[in-house]
């Protein structure tokens, strides 16, 4: 499982609310990486991102849409540039 810091899990975690930019960032970042590999189906990684993150299935889905529409990238770069 990701390391996430103590201090931003329970609002990552918050299911009545947006992604935390963290989160967002992380969950990115493993994305890519295990597509990179071109070892898994990117389109059934859903439950892999469920168990990595600790995340429920409906927030899963979610989060794995937002990186298949392009959402999740344009974040990490929004993201990543403010931190430069």
């Amino acid at each position: 499982m990701t390391t996430i810091y103590p201090n931003t899990q329970k609002e990552i975690k918050s299911n009545d609310r947006p992604f935390h930019p963290l989160l967002k960032m992380q969950a990115y970042n493993w994305l890519e990486t295990l597509r990179e590999s071109g070892e898994v189906n990117m389109f059934f990684i859903r439950r892999d991102l469920q168990d990595e993150f600790d995340l429920t299935k409906a927030r899963a889905s979610e989060l794995l849409g937002l990186y298949h529409d392009g959402s999740l990238e344009e974040d990490y770069n929004a993201i990543y540039k403010t931190k430069r």
